[in-house]
């Protein structure tokens, strides 16, 4: 845990525990300290490999300067935006604190507060593989056709190998009142860990008393995720499958299964293949 100035349980919109993320701040540290000492380094060495072949007009001078700049903004940038990246997804925090939900460093380092039993929220499985590059702004929607295309075919060659990673991932989508949404995950598509059943239960009976039924029906869906042991390998699934699973259903009981199109055979989901046409 961080010390932090809000009150409230502290949670990630990852799933790490704390151990996590005092890596990836210890992570982050390491590639500022890499790009400071090639910031400091890098101009010294180049100046005595260029004094030995002793530049003698301006123009090698000149050319001696722009190859000493260019070179260390160029190796100095990319370990500094990799350490600014990771301390940046680290200082992206949840504080939970009974209905009301403080949302840290989403986007950058704005804060947000939303009531859960009011707030607009969405379980869904959504698809995680190379979703910066699909997501990205900078494509046009030809463009980010043609990516996802693809990444399907890609993705359909591992898949016949026996190759093929976790693609869907369930997530919690809580939308501001303009729209903007906050995706918190509730499983990691890399290690296939399911989040802390005590953090998804906090979540969900911070919205099961929502007067709207579309909060009640994600808190049901929260129910059904805290039931699963492993996120199980999805290939292809409508975003809106997760099943709700009541408030009277047994606690021995297994989940609802989800209904997936293609995926690994699990007991969290039933695999229906695509539809008939």
């Amino acid at each position: 845990m961080t010390t932090s100035p809000y009150r409230g349980h502290e949670m990630s919109p990852r799933v790490e525990d704390a151990a996590a993320l005092k890596k990836q701040l210890a992570s982050a540290r390491r590639f500022k300290i890499v790009a400071l000492v090639i910031g400091l380094g890098y101009p010294v060495f180049y100046f005595l490999i260029t004094y030995q072949a002793r530049p003698e007009s301006g123009n090698d001078w000149a050319a001696f300067i722009t190859g000493a700049v260019c070179g260390t903004a160029l190796f100095v940038s990319i370990p500094l935006a990799v350490g600014i990246n990771k301390g940046r997804k680290a200082a992206e925090r949840l504080y939970l604190n009974g209905t009301q939900l403080t949302i840290v460093g989403m986007p950058r380092k704005t804060e947000t507060v939303l009531d859960l039993t009011r707030a607009r929220a969405e379980v869904r499985l959504d698809w995680l593989v190379d979703s910066d590059l699909v997501n990205s702004k900078a494509l046009t929607e030809a463009q980010r056709q043609t990516r996802i295309e693809m990444v399907h075919k890609a993705l359909d060659k591992q898949i016949a190998n026996g190759t093929a990673p976790c693609v869907y991932v369930p997530v919690l989508l809580l939308y501001r009142d303009d729209g903007h949404k906050f995706p918190i995950l509730l499983a990691d598509n890399k290690t296939r860990q399911i989040r802390a059943v005590g953090e998804i239960h906090m979540l969900e009976r911070a919205m099961q008393f929502a007067a709207d039924p579309a909060i009640q029906h994600a808190a049901g869906q929260l129910r059904t995720i805290a039931r699963w042991q492993r996120l199980p390998a999805i290939y292809e699934a409508r975003p809106d499958t997760i099943p709700a699973t009541p408030t009277d259903h047994p606690a021995t009981a297994p989940p609802p299964p989800t209904p997936v199109i293609r995926g690994e055979p699990a007991p969290e989901t039933t695999v229906t293949g695509p539809p008939q046409p």
